[in-house]
């Protein structure tokens, strides 16, 4: 008898794609750094054991998009290279580093995006929230280190987990 999902909790394997989604929309020939955030967000109300999930999920919060953005926006300028809290390496080994079995539901990771050539440059930065059962998971990134006025930080959702709640 296979062992009960922990409805909290993504497992390694759903983590993963996650976390190799983002890398696909946003920068698939940049080799990446990641940084567990210890932040969850989580929809009001949202409960993952109720069937009414499916159809009627609550969204995520303006609120916690705009702390996703801030996160993002943090990142500018910040040298990855020196914390010892990013891990620079593929979404399997973070995810084996950073996490027992998988990633909790609604947590954020922190990406940034070099070149493979390249270790001092820095391509791309995101802050990727993984979503959660019923809702896709949301990226808030940059394309570029802007070293003057407020830096633009765009909102996606990843394509493939589309037909989730958005």
């Amino acid at each position: 008898m296979s062992k009960a999902r922990n409805p909290k909790q993504f497992t390694r394997k759903e983590t993963i794609e996650r976390l190799q989604e983002a890398k696909s929309y946003l920068g698939n020939k940049e080799r990446l750094a990641f940084m567990r955030m210890n932040s969850v967000y989580l929809p009001s109300g949202y409960d993952p054991l109720l069937h009414e999930s499916y159809f009627q999920a609550p969204k995520l919060s303006e609120f916690d998009v705009q702390c996703l953005i801030d996160s993002t926006k943090s990142l500018i300028g910040h040298d990855w290279k020196i914390d010892a809290r990013f891990i620079a390496s593929n979404a399997a080994e973070f995810v084996d580093w950073s996490f027992d079995k998988g990633a909790v539901i609604g947590e954020a990771i922190a990406i940034i995006f070099y070149p493979w050539r390249e270790k001092v440059k820095t391509a791309k930065i995101a802050t990727l929230w993984l979503g959660t059962w019923h809702h896709t998971p949301l990226v808030a990134w940059s394309g570029g280190i802007l070293a003057i006025g407020d830096p633009k930080v765009k909102v996606d959702f990843l394509p493939k987990y589309i037909d989730l709640v958005h």
